[in-house]
This record gives C-alpha cells, structure tokens and sequence, in this order.
C-alpha cells in the first residue's frame, strides 16, 4: 500500500511539475519567457506543492468512479488543451504559427504545455464529474434553522410562491435599470434596419445589397431579420407614437415587454426547479443572482434584437423537452411546445434546424416518444412551408443567400490574402463573378466576415455559384491549412478564454446607433434620443456595471468560452453517464444553437448575443442534465 501511495505521490508531482510550467511558459519568443529567477523558481514549487496534493487527492478520490472509462474525463480535457494551445496563438499571430512550428525550442514548449493543460483539466474534469456523481438532493433544505429573519422569510416565499417571487424580485432590481436605459439600447446596424424596413413610405431599401432585388416596390421588410420580430418592433413604435406622440415611447415599450418575456421565463424555470426538480432554495437563490449580476443578462436585456426574445422561447422550449421525456400527455404541455416552438420559428430563421434535429434525434432515441417527435417534424415542416410561402405573397423579400456562405467566404479570402500569387486567372474569375475579387485582401478581417460578405454580388447566377464551390474544392486541396486558419482565427473566442464581452453595447454605441437611425427617419418627424435628465445616473449606471464586470469572479460570466466549456462538459458527462435522454432531450437544441453560431459572422467576443439563448438556459440545464443522466431508465436501451 505504501508503494502504491509513492508512486502515485511521484506521478502527482511529475503532473503538476507540467501543469504549472504551463502557466510560465510563452509561446512567444524564448526571450519573453519569464527568468526562473529564486522569486518564480519559489512560485513555481509552491504551486507545484499545491497542485501535487490536489491531484493525488484526485486519483484517491476517483478510484470507486472509474467504471464508467476514462475516455470522458481525457477527450475534454484534449480538447480543451487544444483551444488554449492553438487561441493562444491566434490571439497573438492571428494564425498557428507559435504552434505548427519547427523551431525546436517551439516545439519542446508546445510539448510542455500540452502536456501541462492536459492533466490540469484532466484531473479538474474529474473532480467536477466527482461532484456531479453525488447523490441528487431530491427535497429542499428546512429552512427554519435560519436565524437571519428576512432570508427566512425570503426562502419560504421562494419554496411556496416560486414563480410570483422570483417575478417580483428580478422585476423590483430591473425597474431601475429599465429607467435609467429610457429608451433603450440600440444595435449598430440591426436596430436601424428593423425600424427603417417596416416603414415604406420612406422607401429605404436596408440592407442596401437588396436594392434591385426586392419583391415587391411598396413591401421594404425582409426575412433578413424575422419579419414577425420586425413588425413587432413597429407595432410597438405605432403604439408609443399614437398614445404619447413618441418615438422614445414607443421603442420603451418594446423594451419593456421583451425585458418582461424575459423575466416570465426565468420565473417560470426557478418554478420548475423548485416544484418539480426539489432543487434546495439556495439554488434558487443563484439562479436569481445569476440573471441580477451577469453582465450579459443584464446588459442585453433592454438591446432592441431578436435574440433575446428568442432566448426566453428557447427556455420554455427546453423546459417542455423535460416534461415531454417525464410522459406527461397533457393538453398544456402540447400547448407549451406548440407556443414556444412558434414563438422560435417566428423570432429566428435557424430555428427550424433546432427542431428538424432535436424531434429527429428524439424519435432515434427514444421509442415511447418516436410518433409524437416525429409529428412535430412534419408540422414543423408544413409550417415552414406554409410560413415561406405567406410572406411571398405578402411581398416580402428573402434574405441573402450571402448569410449562409460566412466559413467559406472567409477561407477563400485568407488565401487571396496570402496565397494571391499562386491563384491562377481562371480561379480569379470564378471567385470574381461570386465575390469582389479586388477587395477580398484588403476586406478580410479575421475576426469579422461582414467585410468579405459585403462584396458578394446578388446577380450572381446559380452556374457562377456552382463554379465558385468547385474553385473552392480545389483551393481546399492545395491550402487546407489556410481554410482551417481562417475557421479558427473567425470563431477560436468561443473556446479560448479570453474577450470581455462586457459590453458590445455601451451608452455611446447606441448613442451613435440612434443617430444613424434618426438620420433616416426624418420624413417621419420621429426623433429617438437618451434624455438629459438622466445623463448622471447613466453615467454612474454603466461606471458601477463597468466595474462589477471586472470583479474577476464576475468577469467569467462575460467570457464566452466559460458558456461553450460549461456545455462541453455536459456533454460529456452525459456520454459518461450513458444518458441518452440528457443529449437527446436538452443539449442537442444547445448544441445546434452553438453550431449556429460557428456559422456566423463574428468571433465569440463580438457576436456574444448569439450564445443569449444558452447563457440564458445555464442554470436551467445544469440541474435537469445532471438529473436525467442519473435516471435509472437512462441506463438502459430505449
């Protein structure tokens, strides 16, 4: 036993010697690498110390889990080693070339981190997964133990009134912030269009690449953004202008309803939790921290965009997922499904691959439920159907194909940029005829595909569009390294730790955003503004929410790969747990929300709006996951 014990003291040692030598070293150059001075030799054994203990803790602790494999705990840890590698070196050379290196020095400390990330996260992983194996809590904590009278008091309305005072108390701290934002936050761009297309007297054609193209001369709305989402916006403005002869007022209201949609939903999720998951009030407590103090929840609440709306959708939408596996048939739970699978049909283009996807895999899965998931397939896709065809004899315009092409736009202007030499004239023209041939170079942005989209031409025949793929078969071919940079360079934020998200959308960027707005809308005699009045308390508004946000604990909540990791993780762990019902009933819609976004425009830290619908589902699906991977029926074939 006592060898056992020294060997196993010997392999924690030699790990954590890796796993702090990780957190030293520099993939930059050797010179910029910290001296191993006596102050970072002395650091470097404490932590070492440190982290020797916590892994043999680990492997001693970890002995009565390893039933289920190790391959769950290794491939996460893998992957996560991979992304901080490989972001590390795109966040400081935009490509992977302090990694894919061969400088000897290079590749001894690429070696030396890797292998230090991978135990780090392996034996991380594995304490996390130790927790989660912990027997679930099936009732609440008794609650009268608790000497402080008003948390008392506080947690039994929680457990008696879930719904009513998580309500009450996200409605009471968000008042004030619906206040002081009067009116609301515009986007830089999006707001814009939406107001200007549902108005065709001014006859503003946005966005501008569908002038010529439209479908009818009166009809200016376009399923760029959901047309639902856009007239929507315009009820509201309609609204505001007719009862108080404001634009102010009526953008407020819109705000005001999505802020209270949001609130609904997460009320409605902290009543789940509380009545049907017995989760302890504690827990409810967080979720109701969490959506206070997460500057993302926050700070998008009062953003005028389709994400947020569909966000809260894609909660209910979850949450009737869960009842839908517990077999309940009952009238309001299909009326749930039906609501929320309209309110995401009507309030994001992509959100029929969420439903094709998740009843398909549902069906695959699980044999109770593979005629009712395979009704909602087909009524989805009559709808869908029905839906097209509506807003075409409506006359409104369809988007741009140009949105779809954001991977492959990007790969094929790296290599222009890098590789421009060796591209022969007839790939020029074939590109050309597709896509600005003379600009992409100078167009490309690594983090950013709006630049290389923008010169996509929309006469573009299918036979150039055909002839565009097979040049990009063949440059994939001769430059695969080029395409998987561009990729990675476009989207490595979401995985790699780093851009503080918080906040895209700060006073001065709407400021800037309702100018650009007010400019257009003259004709109408509508003037958006920020009242003066308030200019004090905005500005100690945003100087406290700039501040909480970089309270490092916090700051994790503005991270976007804190999200992707959280649901990597999961994942997982699901896998591990063989629970087919987690993956098929609640991280497959995630998943694909996630995919979506690696199909996207931006990199994690600008385009953190489009991870909403998961930040917004965390703390919902960390209880719900981990409860049905330990359900016994999980464990056996369906």
């Amino acid at each position: 036993m006592q060898t056992i014990i020294q060997k196993l003291n010997i392999k924690s040692i030699v790990f954590a010697a890796f796993s702090v030598l990780c957190f030293f070293l520099r993939l930059e150059v050797f010179s910029e690498t910290p001296a191993l001075n006596l102050f970072y030799g002395i650091v470097y054994l404490f932590w070492v110390l440190i982290l020797s203990i916590f892994y043999h803790y680990i492997d001693n602790l970890s002995a009565g889990h390893r039933k289920y494999g190790r391959f769950y705990t290794a491939a996460p840890a893998a992957l996560f080693t991979f992304f901080m590698i490989f972001g590390y070196s795109f966040l400081h050379d935009n490509s992977w070339n302090l990694v894919v290196s061969s400088d000897i020095v290079q590749l001894c400390k690429t070696t030396a981190m890797s292998a230090g990330y991978f135990f780090f996260f392996y034996y991380i992983i594995s304490w996390l997964y130790i927790r989660m194996d912990s027997p679930v809590k099936i009732s609440a904590k008794n609650t009268a133990n608790i000497r402080f009278a008003p948390l008392r008091w506080y947690l039994e309305k929680l457990r008696k009134k879930p719904f009513t005072t998580a309500f009450v108390s996200l409605f009471i701290v968000y008042l004030p912030c619906a206040i002081i934002s009067y009116p609301a936050f515009f986007m830089i761009g999006d707001t814009r269009s939406q107001i200007i297309q549902a108005y065709s007297e001014l006859g503003i054609v946005i966005p501008e690449y569908l002038e010529g193209h439209m479908l009818s001369d009166t009809v200016f709305i376009n399923t760029h953004h959901p047309p639902v989402h856009t007239l929507f916006i315009h009820l509201c403005l309609v609204t505001g202008n007719r009862l108080f002869h404001s634009a102010n007022a009526g953008i407020f209201l819109y705000a005001v309803l999505q802020c209270l949609c949001v609130l609904t939903s997460v009320s409605y999720a902290v009543k789940i939790l509380v009545e049907k998951l017995r989760v302890p009030e504690s827990y409810a407590v967080f979720v109701l921290l969490y959506c206070i103090i997460s500057p993302l929840i926050q700070g998008y609440m009062f953003v005028i965009t389709k994400d947020i709306l569909y966000a809260a959708f894609l909660l209910y939408f979850l949450i009737s997922l869960y009842f839908l596996y517990l077999g309940e048939k009952s009238r309001k739970l299909y009326a749930e499904l039906f609501l929320s699978a309209l309110g995401l049909l009507l309030f994001r283009n992509d959100a029929k691959y969420i439903f094709f996807l998740s009843f398909l895999i549902i069906a695959f899965f699980n044999k109770k439920l593979r005629k009712t998931a395979l009704r909602f397939v087909i009524a989805v896709l009559c709808f869908s159907i029905l839906y097209s065809a509506i807003l075409s004899l409506c006359g409104v315009t369809r988007g741009s194909i140009r949105e779809m092409f954001s991977v492959p736009f990007q790969q094929t202007a790296r290599c222009v940029k890098y590789h421009e030499e060796e591209i022969t004239e007839d790939q020029k023209q074939a590109i050309n005829n597709i896509l600005n041939y003379s600009s992409l170079a100078l167009r490309y942005s690594v983090s950013l595909s709006d630049g290389v989209k923008g010169t996509y031409k929309e006469d573009a025949s299918k036979e150039d569009l055909i002839r565009y793929f097979m040049v990009w078969f063949e440059m994939l071919g001769k430059y695969p390294g080029t395409y998987v940079q561009a990729t990675m360079n476009n989207y490595y934020s979401y995985f790699y730790p780093v851009g503080n998200s918080h906040f895209n959308f700060s006073f001065g960027n709407s400021t800037f955003a309702m100018d650009g707005t007010n400019k257009q809308i003259v004709p109408l005699g509508m003037h958006f503004y920020y009242p003066e009045s308030l200019e004090t308390y905005r500005n100690a508004y945003e100087y406290f929410e700039n501040l909480v946000a970089a309270f490092p604990p916090i700051t994790i909540l503005t991270i976007p790969s804190t999200y992707t990791w959280t649901l990597i993780l999961l994942f997982f762990y699901a896998l591990r747990k063989k629970s087919k019902n987690a993956v098929a009933f609640l991280m497959i819609p995630c998943i694909i929300v996630f995919v979506c976004c690696l199909l996207g425009p931006c990199n994690g830290h600008y385009g953190v709006r489009y991870l909403y619908p998961i930040i917004l589902s965390m703390p919902l699906l960390l209880p719900i996951t981990v409860r049905l991977a330990h359900t016994s029926e999980d464990m056996t074939s369906l």
